[in-house]
């Protein structure tokens, strides 16, 4: 557990109930870390969100305060990995809106960066390392420039590598759900061609991301993505069917993320056009060379 000097940043909900929120101004945290980290094998792993684009000090500790160099830079270039001068892209990942795991692993001589479970691109083989002075975030580790606004939660920094299945198993703990298959859709399942019928399904998506629709109707026609809808509300949709026989109406969902579920149970709709069915009324009886009238 790290002793943390707090300079600014405020408290706000994160990914598991409380998270640290910077303003780009002046906010950093300072920690009682201060020890060469890149001397030994060591791990850095945090949630974060809202980063804006481009090459950010979310977490790094210094190689040289003057001429001043990072040792090794979680954010950079374009929240990826810079460690003494060797670099990972990030590719901007961190600025969409929603929560994403973010970190690194050195065994002392390769760096991996690793974003929402994965490693991403890849490793790096710094050629010195060294750091001195204390590990900060949010800033440039000697806090004189590079503030960055953003949201941080989950910090932690081991003095070992992460294994890949760790490294999984950290992510899991909160990584965003896919919203539940959505209910069998629910509507007539017989009709006419030309005819217009009304259809419904629901999903649940237990992050209460807002939720959007895809159908399926079985006959060729586009596929549309509808919403957004709250989580557990109704979507209704109508659709005409052209030409006879029998189709397997489905739906899925995808929340707001992207993140889609499977294909619901399908629900079976035959389209007929029925013969009409003639009503004919006049005398049950008769008698030759009478005319008779229906």
């Amino acid at each position: 557990i790290l002793d943390l000097s707090i300079n600014g940043a405020s408290w706000t909900t994160g990914v598991s109930g409380t998270a640290l929120d910077f303003d780009g101004i002046n906010d950093y945290v300072n920690t009682s870390l201060t020890q060469s980290l890149s001397s030994n094998a060591f791990s850095v792993f945090l949630w974060a969100k809202d980063i804006p684009n481009g090459n950010k000090y979310i977490i790094s500790q210094a190689y040289i305060f003057s001429p001043f160099t990072s040792d090794w830079l979680l954010g950079n270039p374009n929240h990826g990995l810079w460690f003494n001068d060797e670099k990972i892209d990030g590719n901007n990942q961190l600025s969409d809106g929603n929560w994403h795991h973010i970190g690194f692993i050195f065994d002392g001589i390769e760096a991996k960066l690793y974003i929402d479970g994965a490693q991403h691109n890849s490793s790096i083989i710094p050629p010195e390392v060294g750091g001195i002075g204390p590990v900060v975030f949010m800033t440039r580790a000697d806090l004189t420039t590079g503030f960055v606004s953003g949201t941080i939660d989950e910090i932690y920094i081991y003095n070992h590598v992460l294994n890949p299945i760790e490294i999984q198993n950290l992510y899991q703990q909160y990584a965003p759900t896919t919203p539940s298959t959505p209910s069998t859709p629910s509507g007539p399942t017989t009709g006419k061609p030309g005819i217009n019928y009304e259809y419904n399904t629901t999903s649940i998506d237990i992050d209460e991301d807002n939720i959007y629709y895809l159908w399926d109707w079985d006959d060729g026609s586009d596929f549309i993505w509808l919403g957004p809808y709250s989580s557990g509300e109704i979507c209704t949709r109508s659709h005409t069917w052209t030409v006879e026989g029998t189709y397997n109406v489905k739906v899925k969902a995808k929340d707001q993320i992207g993140l889609e579920s499977n294909w619901s149970n399908p629900l079976t709709v035959e389209i007929i056009m029925k013969p009409p069915i003639a009503d004919a009324n006049g005398p049950y009886y008769g008698t030759t060379d009478d005319s008779v009238h229906f």
